[in-house]
């Protein structure tokens, strides 16, 4: 209840700020591991005979291209979830946050997913 000035309402306030910054964080830095990645890919084709570029480097193994796609996924639902978390900052009753933590429950497995075929790429090099 948004009207109540109740200490536990200010402690759920308070947690989902915090929550919500601490996400904010982590998917920006989700954003730029989808460059770094990709940047990566292409600087690393010079190591494998025969990769001219990023594609080349992506399929020195099976799980190259899956991280990639992964990766997309994953910034374009993190991308999402930050324009609504930023939509929901700015409405006075926070009308957004179930729908964002309903997203956050979508995004959660995807980004572990995303993590362990990076993880699996790059020890497969």
């Amino acid at each position: 209840n948004i009207q109540s000035g109740s200490e536990k309402q200010l402690r759920l306030e308070r947690r989902t700020y915090l929550l919500s910054t601490l996400l904010s964080f982590i998917f920006v830095t989700q954003l730029v591991a989808l460059l770094l990645f990709v940047f990566n890919a292409d600087k690393m084709s010079a190591l494998f005979v025969g990769a001219m570029c990023a594609v080349g480097t992506l399929n020195v193994n099976v799980f190259g291209f899956p991280a990639l796609i992964a990766q997309i996924v994953v910034f374009f639902l993190a991308s999402s979830w930050l324009v609504i978390n930023h939509l929901d900052t700015r409405a006075y009753d926070y009308p957004l946050v179930k729908v964002k933590y309903i997203l956050l429950l979508l995004l959660r497995p995807l980004l572990l997913v995303a993590a362990v075929l990076q993880l699996r790429y790059f020890l497969g090099l």
